[in-house]
């Protein structure tokens, strides 16, 4: 009813049981031998150009895979010299999943010189107007990543992982989280480039958001050994 500003649950966190916790952590992420089973793949290479770069940008920017398959040719811009994705629903059908999923971050260094903003020029190209940047529509109930998951799902069966048994498109968003974890990077920080709520106190409730010059730098740290192939 909106009686009261603040939330007294803010700080609750519900545990699993501790024979189960583990269990699902490790199926949460890719670990490297599945990142170079997928992305090294003539399967994966043989995949449409939107189909590699969707998947990219999640493995280097914790997207939902919805925030990257609705990505739009305005969501790509520069700030103070740093090329940047705008996560936002202010595009045609653009949804988010929550108010601090709208967020600004800095393109990963891997996907620059993988050539990503040779691939953005062409689709910006394309029309003035501000249009989808992959060919992926949303579903009837408004979901952009319907399709592109489906398409994954199929490719992990080629490949013989297990339905069930195995990671999944949005596990690409709890690897690079897991990768920023393992590196020690400022909660506060993480949740601002992955679009969560921060519920600490002091950094949550006070100060400015980081700005892209200090955000970037961070985004590049997470490394994977994999020899990537050109998509454009």
């Amino acid at each position: 009813m909106r009686y009261t500003s603040a939330n007294p649950f803010d700080e609750v966190k519900l545990s699993k049981p501790s024979n189960q916790a583990g269990h699902d952590l490790a199926r949460q992420r890719w670990q490297p031998e599945q990142l170079k089973h997928v992305l090294q793949s003539q399967d994966f290479i043989d995949k449409s150009q939107d189909f590699k770069w969707i998947t990219l940008l999640m493995l280097y920017h914790g997207l939902r895979p919805s925030e990257a398959c609705q990505l739009h040719s305005n969501d790509i811009t520069v700030i103070d010299g740093i090329t940047v994705i705008h996560v936002t629903n202010e595009g045609e059908g653009q949804q988010l999943k929550t108010d601090q999923s709208k967020r600004t971050l800095p393109i990963h260094q891997q996907l620059i010189e993988l050539r990503f903003m040779d691939f953005i020029k062409q689709r910006q190209d394309r029309s003035s107007k501000n249009q989808p940047i992959f060919n992926y529509q949303p579903s009837k109930d408004g979901i952009w990543s319907h399709t592109f998951c489906r398409e994954f799902g199929k490719l992990l069966d080629q490949l013989n992982f297990i339905a069930g048994k195995r990671p999944t498109a949005y596990s690409f968003r709890h690897t690079f989280i897991d990768e920023l974890k393992q590196l020690q990077i400022e909660e506060s920080m993480v949740a601002q480039i992955v679009g969560h709520v921060y519920h600490n106190i002091t950094y949550g409730r006070y100060g400015k958001q980081y700005d892209v010059k200090t955000l970037k730098p961070v985004v590049d740290k997470v490394s994977y050994t994999l020899n990537l192939f050109l998509p454009v």
